[in-house]
C-alpha cells in the first residue's frame, strides 16, 4: 500500500511538444521505414542515428516528411535512433529515443551439441543446395547464405533432412515479404510426427526476388521449433539459407489435376502461369522414369482427355508449357489411377491374384468398406494358405490355391458390418445366371453373412441370401458350396458380401472361389469322404444332391492337374478305386452324370494317402499337407532329445534367410538348425519300386540361404539305399535367395527297389546351424523325358557388344533359363550375352530346360573375335625402283595374312613391290580381315627421291629362268650370266616367306631348292641382290 514521488516541479509548459510513439514502419537490410505521432504542429524533424548505444550530439538531420525513410544502412547492423520536433525560429522539442533495430534476421541460439541437424539437400530447382555432414555450430545456428536455391517463381522444391541420433519435429520458414520477420503466415513446411529424418516439399515465392529461408529442428514439439528467433535453445538447431527466384520466358504449369477417370481414359488438366495456349504431356505407369519425349505433343485443349489407357492400372502424368519457340520445364507427376472394366460372365475369381493384407486393401477391382484400416471389423484376404489369426474360428486354409477373402472379429465391435463388393459383372450373356461360391462359417460368434445385388449402380441392392450363424464346427471342416438364382438380373451387376459382427472375436467369416455362371441342372455331390485304404485302394462316398446313379470320379498324385489324371466311372456309392500305388498320396474329384450328357461340376479334391509299402514309381510328394508323409522315415543321430528341431519339419516357416523363401508355411520339409543340431537329421522315402521306369531320375528342389554368415552351410546329404548299401549321390551346399533344383540319374538302379535319404549335419558350421535352415520339396522319382533343342555355333566380333542366345539354337521350350559357368554377370534379360569387355576365345552357353525329374540341355558356342587390326601406317621416303618392305613400315598390333594394294589398287602378290619412277606419293594398302570382324586399313605412303635410284638394266636377270615349273619336289633356278651375289625368298598367296636361300647362287650359275616340304599350290619365287630382282610364279604339286 506503500506511495512514493520525487522530484516536483512546476515550470513552464513547452512550446515545442515532443514526438511520441516512435516506431518501425519498415525494414530491410539497407534501409528503415520510421515513424512517430506529431503531438504539435511541427512540419520539421530532426533525426539522429547510430550503432547502437552511440551517444546522441544533438546535431541531426532535418526532414519534412512522416513517415521517414531511413538508406544507406549496413546490413547485419544494430542501430540507435532519436526524433526531435523542429517548431520553426529556433524551438525545438526534446530528442525522444532511442528506438533500437536491427537491419538483419533474428539469430536464434541453442545449446544442447547433441541434438543438430546434420544433412539438408535440395531437388527440384534449377540450383539446389546439398548441405551433407554439417554437424553442430557452435551456438546452435549458422548462415549458410552462400548456398542459395535458384528455382522458377511459384514453383516446388523437394527437401531432405537428416537429423543426429535421436528423431525430432522439423519446420521451414521463407521469409516471403522479406521485412526481416519469420512470421507465422511464413511457415513454409512443418511436420506432425517425429522422425530421424524428414523429407517433403515447399513452394518457392511467387515473385522475383531474393528470400531467407530459416530450417529448424526440434526434440520437442513434433511440428519443429516453435520460435525461429530462439535464444538458450536446448532442443536442437538452425539453419539460414538463400532462395532467389525468377520468371522464366515460358512459366511452367502449375496444379496439375484429373477428372472423369473411366476404365481407358482420364482427363487430365492443369493451371496456365503464362500466356501459353499449347502444352505437351507425358504419361506412363507409376514410377516410370521421364524421357522429356510427349507421349501427347502440341495439345491445344485444357483440359486434355488422354484415351487408350489400361483399365485398373496406376498412371503418372507430366505436362510442359509451349510458348511457341520456347518451352517450360516439366510439372509433374500426378498419378491417378484408372477405373476396372466391366468383367463379362461367365466370371471366376479364386483369389490367387489378390496382395495378401490386414488392412482392408484389396486389390483387383474388388472393394471393401470399410477399407485401409487395421482396426476396424473389415475384410481382409490371407495369401499363405493357413488359417485366420483367432483360435477356435474360422478355416485351416482355404478352399484351393493359397488365398481367401476373410472378415477378423477380433476387431470393431458388436453389430459392426463389413461389406466385399465384386467389380461391376455383365451377364447378359448367361440365361440363367447364378452366384456360385464357397464358404467357411465356423465360430460361435458368427452373427450372419447377406449376399446383396445391384443393377443400378449401388442406387439399390437387393438380398438374395443371408446365411445366419455358424455352419460348421472345425476350422479343418469342408468349405460349403452355395448357389444363389440371380437370374432376375440381365445387364450390368454387382454383388456385396455383408457380414454382421457378432458378440466377440470367434466370428471369422471367409469365402473361395467366386462365380457367376450359368445355373446348373446337375449339381456337384457334396462331402466327398474315405471309408477305408489299403496299400492299393480307397474307398470313397459322397452325397449325390440329384438322382444321378452314376457318377466320374478322375485321380492322380497329389497335385495333379484335374484333366489329366486317371478317370473311372462308379456305379455304386460309396465306390472302391483300386489299383493304386502304397505308401503314396492322391488326389481324388467326383462329378454327377445326371444322364443326356449333363455333368456336374466336379467336387473335391479330397487327399488321401495309401497304406504303406512298396510304392511303385512314378513317386511324387509336395510335402502340402503340413504333416510328415505317412510312410516316410523322420529319424535323429541324437536319439536322447525328443525336441521337434531334432527331426525334419512339415509345419511352420524357416528362420532367418530361409523365411524368406517364397513358400507358405506347411508347404516343404526343413531341417531346423535351432539346438540340439544333431550331426545326422535324416528323413527317408519309403520303400520305391522303379522297375516301371525305362529312364528313372530322382528331382527334387531345395533351399539354403545363410544371409548373416555367407559360406557357412548346413551340409545336405542325398543318398539312394539298393536294398543293401546307402550310396551317396550328392552333397549340397551353398547361399541362394532362390529354390533350386537337383537332378540325378537313377539307371544305375533301375529294375530294383530303393529308398532316398535326405540327411544335414549342424555340427559342421563356424557359427551356429540355425542361421542355416535347410528346405527340402517337391521330390519327385519318374522317367526323364525331354524335349529336343538344337545346339547352335555364332561367330561374333567384339564391337558388336551382345547377342541373344536365343537365336543361336533352337530350344526345346521357351521355360527354362540361360546359363555360362563364371560369366553369368554377363547375362541379362535371361539371353542376352554382352561380351564386349571380355577376352577373345570360345565361350560354351548352355540352355537348362527343367522337366519333372531332368534338365534337357542345349549349348550355343560363342565364338568371340578380336576386331581385325591392320597396325598404323606410316609416310617413308623410298630411292627410285627400290624394293619396299612394306611390313617393317607398319607398327602396332598386326594381323598377317591380309593383302597389300598398290596406288592403283591392284592386288599384289606380297608386301616387297618395287617403288615407281616417278615423285609420287604414292599410297599402298594393306587390308585385313578375321572373316567375322569387318576389314582394317593401314596405309604406307611412299614418296620418291628422283635422285637415286637402284634400277639395273632390264638385260641384267634376262637370262635367269626355273625348272621345271610344274613341279613336286625340286627347283632349279638357272643363272647364265652368274650375276653375282643372288639371294633367293619364296612366298604363298598370302605373302608370307616360307623359304630363304642366301648363298646357293652366290656366284653361281645353278642352284637346286628342295621344295617337297611345301603344300601344293601356287608361290611367287623372287631372286634379287641389291641391284635388282626378277620373280617367278612357280606350281607345286
Amino acid at each position: 500500500g506503500d506511495i512514493a514521488i520525487d522530484d516536483i516541479s512546476i515550470t513552464e509548459a513547452p512550446s515545442c511538444i515532443q514526438p511520441t510513439n516512435l516506431e518501425l514502419s519498415s525494414l530491410s537490410t539497407t534501409s528503415a521505414g520510421i515513424t512517430w505521432t506529431e503531438n504539435g504542429s511541427a512540419t520539421a524533424w530532426n533525426i539522429e542515428y547510430g550503432p547502437a548505444g552511440f551517444t546522441p550530439t544533438g546535431t541531426g538531420t532535418s526532414v519534412g516528411t512522416n513517415p521517414y525513410t531511413l538508406t544507406g544502412l549496413t546490413p547485419d547492423t544494430d542501430y540507435d535512433l532519436y526524433v526531435q520536433a523542429d517548431c520553426g525560429s529556433g524551438d525545438v522539442s526534446t530528442w525522444v529515443g532511442p528506438l533500437n533495430f536491427y537491419t538483419g534476421y533474428c539469430q536464434p541460439s541453442a545449446t544442447n551439441n547433441s541434438r543438430y541437424i546434420d544433412d539438408f539437400e535440395t531437388t527440384g530447382a534449377d540450383v539446389n543446395v546439398s548441405n551433407m555432414g554439417s554437424g553442430f555450430a557452435s551456438n546452435g545456428y549458422s548462415t549458410y547464405t552462400t548456398d542459395t536455391i535458384y528455382a522458377i517463381r511459384g514453383t516446388n522444391v523437394d527437401f531432405t533432412a537428416n537429423f543426429s541420433s535421436g528423431t525430432y519435429g522439423f519446420k521451414i520458414w521463407i521469409d516471403a515479404n522479406s521485412n526481416l520477420d519469420f512470421e507465422s503466415s511464413e511457415v513454409a513446411f512443418q511436420t506432425s510426427s517425429y522422425s530421424g529424418s524428414h523429407s517433403g516439399q515447399f513452394t518457392v515465392p511467387n515473385t522475383d526476388g531474393i528470400y531467407r529461408m530459416r530450417i529448424g529442428n526440434s526434440f520437442t514439439p513434433s511440428s519443429g521449433p516453435a520460435d525461429p528467433c530462439a535464444t538458450g535453445y536446448s532442443s536442437g538447431e538452425f539453419e539460414d539459407y538463400i532462395i532467389e527466384t525468377y520468371t522464366p520466358p515460358c512459366m511452367p504449369v502449375s496444379s496439375l489435376t484429373v477428372a472423369n477417370i473411366t476404365s481407358n481414359s482420364a482427363d487430365l488438366g492443369w493451371t496456365e502461369n503464362g500466356s501459353a495456349t499449347t502444352w505437351n504431356i507425358e504419361i506412363g505407369a507409376a514410377g516410370f522414369t521421364p524421357t522429356g519425349t510427349p507421349t501427347n505433343s502440341g495439345v491445344t485443349s485444357n483440359p486434355f482427355n488422354a484415351t487408350g489407357l489400361t483399365q485398373n492400372t496406376d498412371y503418372d502424368f507430366y505436362v510442359q508449357a509451349d510458348c511457341g519457340g520456347d518451352e517450360s520445364i516439366w510439372t509433374g507427376p500426378f498419378s491417378f489411377t484408372t477405373l476396372c472394366d466391366v468383367f463379362t460372365a461367365p466370371f471366376f475369381y479364386d483369389v490367387e491374384t489378390a496382395m495378401e493384407t490386414t488392412d482392408s486393401e484389396i486389390e483387383d477391382c474388388w472393394s471393401s468398406v470399410p477399407s485401409y484400416t487395421s482396426s476396424d471389423f473389415r475384410w481382409d484376404v490371407e495369401g499363405s494358405g493357413g488359417g485366420t489369426i483367432s483360435s477356435n474360428t474360422g478355416p485351416s486354409g482355404p478352399k484351393s490355391g493359397q488365398s481367401y477373402f476373410y472378415v477378423e472379429a477380433s476387431s470393431g465391435s458388436t453389430g459392426d458390418i463389413a461389406e466385399l463388393y465384386t467389380p461391376t459383372i455383365d451377364v447378359t450373356g448367361l440365361t440363367a445366371p447364378a452366384l456360385k461360391f464357397h464358404h467357411h462359417m465356423y465360430g460361435d460368434d458368427i452373427d450372419n453373412l447377406s449376399i446383396e445385388v445391384t443393377d443400378d449402380a449401388g442406387v439399390t441392392w437387393n438380398n438374395e441370401l443371408t446365411i445366419t450363424g455358424p455352419q460348421l464346427t472345425a476350422s479343418s471342416d469342408d468349405w460349403i458350396v452355395e448357389y444363389v438364382d440371380i437370374s432376375a438380373y440381365s445387364n450390368d451387376i454387382q454383388i456385396r458380401f455383408s457380414v454382421v459382427k457378432g458378440a466377440s472375436y470367434e466370428g471369422d467369416v471367409a469365402i473361395d472361389d467366386i462365380s457367376v455362371i450359368e445355373m446348373p441342372t446337375c449339381f456337384e455331390p457334396l462331402s466327398l469322404d474315405t471309408i477305408s485304404t489299403t496299400t492299393t485302394s480307397v474307398e470313397l462316398t459322397w452325397v449325390e444332391q440329384n438322382s444321378a446313379t452314376s457318377w466320374e470320379i478322375e485321380y492322380g498324385m497329389s497335385g495333379f492337374t484335374p484333366g489329366s489324371g486317371t478317370t473311372v466311372t462308379a456305379g455304386t456309392n460309396p465306390f472302391d478305386v483300386t489299383g493304386l500305388n502304397p505308401s503314396a498320396s492322391y488326389d481324388f474329384y467326383v462329378r454327377s452324370d445326371c444322364g443326356g450328357g449333363d455333368f456336374s461340376s466336379f467336387a473335391g479334391p479330397i487327399s488321401v494317402y495309401t497304406r504303406c509299402g512298396t510304392a511303385v514309381a512314378p513317386f511324387y510328394e509336395g510335402f502340402n499337407s503340413g504333416d510328415e508323409p505317412r510312410c516316410w522315415e523322420n529319424l535323429s543321430s541324437n536319439t536322447s532329445s525328443t525336441s521337434s528341431n531334432n527331426f525334419w519339419k512339415f509345419s511352420g516357416q524357416a528362420g532367418y534367410a530361409a523365411a524368406n523363401n517364397g513358400r507358405a508355411a506347411g508347404t516343404f520339409a526343413w531341417s531346423d538348425g535351432s539346438s540340439p543340431t544333431p550331426d545326422s537329421m535324416m528323413l527317408i522315402t519309403p520303400e520305391i519300386d522303379i522297375s516301371p521306369l525305362t529312364t528313372p531320375f530322382l528331382g527334387f528342389e531345395w533351399f539354403s540361404n545363410n544371409e548373416d554368415y555367407p559360406g557357412d552351410n548346413v551340409p545336405l546329404y542325398v543318398s539312394v539305399y539298393d536294398g543293401s548299401t546307402w550310396n551317396l549321390l550328392d552333397v549340397l551346399s551353398g547361399d541362394s535367395a532362390k529354390w533350386q533344383f537337383a537332378s540325378y540319374d537313377l539307371s544305375a538302379y533301375a529294375g530294383g527297389t530303393i529308398k532316398v535319404r535326405f540327411m544335414t549335419d549342424q555340427t559342421v558350421t563356424s557359427n551356429s546351424a540355425h542361421y542355416n535352415d535347410i528346405l527340402v520339396d517337391e521330390v519327385t522319382i519318374d522317367n526323364c523325358v525331354v524335349g529336343f533343342g538344337q545346339d547352335g555355333t555364332q561367330d561374333v566380333c567384339r564391337t558388336s557388344e551382345s547377342i541373344d542366345l536365343n537365336d543361336v539354337v533352337t530350344r526345346p521350350s521357351n521355360n527354362g533359363f540361360w546359363s555360362i559357368d563364371g560369366y553369368d554377370p554377363y547375362l541379362t534379360n535371361d539371353s542376352i550375352f554382352t561380351y564386349t569387355s571380355l577376352p577373345a576365345g570360345t565361350y560354351e552357353a548352355r540352355y537348362f530346360d527343367r522337366y519333372d525329374v531332368c534338365y534337357d540341355t542345349t549349348t550355343a558356342l560363342i565364338n568371340v573375335y578380336n576386331e581385325s587390326s591392320a597396325g598404323t601406317g606410316s609416310s617413308i621416303t623410298a630411292c627410285k625402283f627400290e624394293m619396299l618392305e612394306l611390313f617393317s613400315h607398319l607398327s602396332g598390333n598386326v594381323d598377317m595374312g591380309g593383302d597389300w594394294y598398290d596406288y592403283n589398287g591392284n592386288l599384289l602378290p606380297n608386301a616387297k613391290p618395287t617403288s615407281p619412277g616417278t615423285e609420287g606419293p604414292f599410297e599402298y594398302l594393306y587390308v585385313v580381315s578375321n572373316g567375322v570382324c569387318p576389314a582394317d586399313t593401314a596405309i604406307v605412303e611412299v614418296t620418291v627421291d628422283l635422285n637415286c635410284s637402284v634400277s639395273l638394266d632390264s638385260e641384267t636377270f634376262t637370262d635367269i629362268s626355273v625348272y621345271p615349273n610344274p613341279t613336286k619336289n625340286q627347283l632349279n633356278v638357272v643363272n647364265p650370266s652368274n650375276t653375282s651375289s643372288l639371294k633367293v625368298e619364296m612366298f604363298d598367296m598370302n605373302g608370307r616367306v616360307v623359304l630363304t636361300e642366301d648363298k646357293a647362287l652366290n656366284n653361281a650359275s645353278e642352284a637346286t631348292l628342295s621344295i617337297g616340304f611345301l603344300e601344293k599350290g601356287i608361290y611367287t619365287l623372287r631372286v634379287f641382290n641389291d641391284q635388282g630382282q626378277k620373280t617367278f610364279k612357280v606350281v607345286k604339286q
